[in-house]
């Protein structure tokens, strides 16, 4: 019995072990899923990303052609970290198929007033 615990156990042991070495030596990861919309909040686009200032900047300058620089998506108005890539792929992948009351209700519960949370990021004297 007791050796079946110690293997049980021992998978979260290595997991949180890693997870220690890693914040101990800044080799920790980080992962985003976020949402931009318009000045008018009638389009919602949903990204994953492991650096949110510079992709959110590439969205704001308009850098790559696609859906948000078309619907000039460009206002950060939510976003989640992650530690881990494929939950942060997972929950980017679940918030797609949300209904759209449902996104707009996660953007209220923190960004009630949907102002654009990366606003100051690229001001002088921001890292």
């Amino acid at each position: 019995m007791r050796n079946r615990m110690i293997n049980d156990v021992g998978p979260l042991l290595i997991y949180c072990f890693k997870i220690f070495l890693e914040l101990q030596f800044g080799q920790m990861k980080e992962y985003f899923v976020y949402m931009l919309t318009n000045k008018y909040h009638n389009v919602l686009y949903i990204g994953f990303t492991n650096n949110i200032r510079r992709r959110v900047y590439e969205h704001k300058q308009k850098l790559v052609y696609g859906f948000t620089s078309k619907y000039n998506c460009t206002k950060l108005v939510w976003f989640e970290q992650f530690s881990d890539v494929n939950l942060a792929i997972a929950r980017e992948k679940q918030l797609k198929t949300w209904e759209r009351s449902w996104k707009n209700n996660l953007i209220e519960k923190l960004n009630p007033e949907w102002r654009d949370l990366a606003s100051n990021w690229y001001l002088k004297g921001n890292k």
